[in-house]
């Protein structure tokens, strides 16, 4: 029953390489309308804030209303560590800051669909030779002070990994056609680059994360979530045709979730 616009996400499903899990959300128990409407949570637990949209959010990228500051990615970065030669990139976000991928140990890289993210001033033409270096000397600079040192360690940190992305995706080459004019087929496209460049940056095990806006529909459904599926299923079948082409298909497993769904009565 998949919609007519995801015949690429189908034909996946078709060849058994893509499966449809049923009846999955943070739900705690089943509970009815009534059971809901009694208010007695401690006899009918349910999830915190169950109608809020950013709270819901956060209950499916971890375990707890916003504010939490662990996520499942992150948990399962937290038990690859010890595989990775180069911890920084374990757990990797292509859409920005996001709690999914937050662990104890584990902490979240950011890249851009074009790669790594410099700090700016370092690579433009903003400064002269001699003043990028004084500039980048000064930023990286050990300090007695406590915030003003860990800021350095973090900013030193930044500069190594963006050197080591960069150098390391360089090398690659990939072949297969994502979509053009998708945000969604540019993140899953940068993230089959960097799992290809994985030997160059130390790592065997790896958490990533995308994501797709704009299905917070509350009217006119049928003219615009079409196009929005279509971006799901042809990213996702062009994700993996890369994974085939770098080796790795059995080795990668995809999946989707969104927050909640509402009645269909508008609010």
């Amino acid at each position: 029953a998949l919609h007519p616009n995801m015949s690429a996400l189908a034909g996946l499903f078709n060849r058994g390489k893509a499966a449809v899990q049923l009846n999955v959300g943070p739900l705690v128990a089943p509970i009815t309308r009534a059971q809901y409407q009694s208010g007695n949570t401690a006899k009918y637990p349910i999830p915190p804030k169950l109608f809020s949209h950013n709270d819901q959010q956060s209950v499916w990228q971890s375990y707890s209303a916003e504010g939490t500051t662990e996520g499942w990615g992150g948990r399962i970065g937290d038990l690859a560590l010890s595989s990775n030669g180069n911890s920084v990139f374990t757990c990797i976000s292509v859409t920005g800051n996001n709690v999914f991928l937050a662990g104890r140990s584990a902490l979240q890289y950011q890249c851009s669909t074009g790669g790594a993210i410099a700090i700016g001033s370092l690579k433009d033409n903003f400064f002269n030779a001699t003043s990028r270096d004084l500039f980048s000397s000064m930023i990286q600079q050990s300090s007695a002070d406590l915030l003003e040192n860990e800021y350095a360690k973090v900013v030193k940190r930044s500069i190594s990994a963006e050197s080591q992305v960069t150098n390391g995706l360089a090398k690659v080459n990939l072949t297969t056609a994502f979509p053009s004019s998708s945000f969604l087929a540019d993140q899953l496209k940068a993230v089959a680059r960097l799992i290809a460049a994985r030997d160059s940056l130390g790592v065997k095990r790896q958490v990533f994360m995308v994501s797709l806006g704009g299905l917070d529909l509350h009217d006119n459904l049928d003219a615009k979530q079409p196009d929005l599926l279509k971006q799901v299923s042809e990213a996702l079948s062009s994700f993996y045709d890369a994974t085939v082409e770098l080796g790795v298909a059995d080795k990668v497993t995809a999946f989707t979730a969104s927050d909640f769904g509402r009645t269909l009565t508008p609010n």
